[in-house]
Formats: structure tokens, sequence, C-alpha cells
């Protein structure tokens, strides 16, 4: 900023408190006002309140119809896992039902076709067991390996099992092969639960062999 030119011809610097008491008018610098006593330093501005929300009104009707849906959620819920529970009782219940008289028939065929006629009569039941004692029920079987040969093959006939009595009685139909037969023949077993130690016994086997009527010859070799 420049000031008037002296006499030698230097320019001056007018301050800036002068210039400023002169343009006040009364030649005097401003005052700067003094804090009145008691009053606080204020370093930083003071918080700014925080305002809540509006809290949401409850609606009673809505909140009973969330409680019934949750409701109807657990009871649906419930019902499906009792329904699997039953439905897994009974098929757990039924393949341990038909696993003991299965079991039961294969053990004795398996004996008959080693011939080992002392273990397959502890798979026929008292009904059977009180007619007829081990050694009568060995002399038949060997009269029909003698006469049709030993047995060689059998197998269950597709859905021929039938039960009665409630499942305590079931039938089932079995193709038998011998040794010395040119055709296969029906051989029906019939086990029975029996109720004093719960065990699947054979409580007929008709004649263990071929029906009379439609049987060949005798083919003792």
């Amino acid at each position: 900023m420049q000031g008037r030119q002296g006499r030698e011809g230097e320019s001056r610097e007018t301050p800036l408190g002068r210039k400023a008491a002169s343009v006040n008018g009364s030649g005097r610098q401003p005052t700067i006002p003094q804090r009145p006593p008691g009053m606080t330093r204020v370093s930083k501005p003071p918080a700014t309140r925080k305002v809540e929300r509006p809290k949401r009104e409850n609606n009673p009707q809505r909140s009973r119809k969330r409680a019934l849906i949750l409701l109807g959620v657990l009871v649906l819920c419930a019902a499906v896992s009792l329904a699997g529970g039953y439905g897994l009782f009974n098929l757990v219940k039924g393949i341990q039902a038909s696993a003991g008289p299965s079991q039961t028939i294969s053990s004795f065929l398996v004996a008959l076709d080693k011939q080992d006629y002392q273990n397959a009569y502890t798979y026929l039941g008292a009904g059977i067991t009180l007619q007829q004692s081990q050694e009568q029920f060995a002399n038949q079987a060997k009269q029909l390996d003698a006469c049709y040969g030993k047995v060689i093959d059998y197998s269950q006939q597709e859905g021929s099992a039938v039960y009665e009595e409630n499942g305590n009685i079931q039938k089932y139909s079995y193709t038998i092969k011998r040794e010395h037969m040119e055709k296969p023949y029906t051989l029906v077993l019939t086990v029975q639960q029996e109720q004093d130690t719960g065990d699947w016994k054979i409580s007929d086997y008709g004649t263990l062999g071929p029906d009379k009527k439609s049987a060949p010859a005798c083919a003792t070799k």
C-alpha cells in the first residue's frame, strides 16, 4: 500500500491501526469488550441435544394376528413330526415282523439243503414237535432225499406272503428244486410267533416233498 511521498521522494507506509483510528473519527483505537464476571469460558460449542424418534404405537390386532400365525406354524410342525414318527414306528415294526419269519424259514431250508435234520428240527413249533420226534422228522426227510434227491435250490415266490391273526401267523410259498426232479415244486411254509418266547417257529410244512397227486414216481438212484 503506497502512502504519501516524503520530501526526499520516499514513500511511507501508513500503519493499519492509525488508519483505522482515523476512519473511526475519534482518533482512538476500538476497545475489545470485556467478558462479564462469572461467565464461563466456552472452548467449544455445546453439544447438540438429540431428539428421540417417536415410538411406534403397538397395534393389538396386528400383534394378535402374528401370534395366531406363529401358533399355527408350531401346530403344523408338531403334526408333521408326530406323523413322521408314527410312520417310522410302523415301518420299523413291519421290518422286524417280517425279519423274524424270513430268518426262521431261511435257516430251516439251509439245514435241509445241508441235510442237517437235527438243526432243521429246532425251527419247528411246539404243535409239530409234540406229535413228531426228531428221529421221525429225520426219517421223513431222508426218504424224500432218497426218492427225489436232496434240496439243491429254493426261492420265495414273489407276492406269496399271507398274514393271518394280526400278523402272528404268516404263510410263504417257496419254489423247491431237488436233485432228481426235472421240474421244481411249490412248498408252503407256515410260521407262527409263540406267545411264551416270542420266537417265530414253523407250524406247518406240508410233507416237505411235492404234492402226491402231481409228484413223479420215486426216482431212487
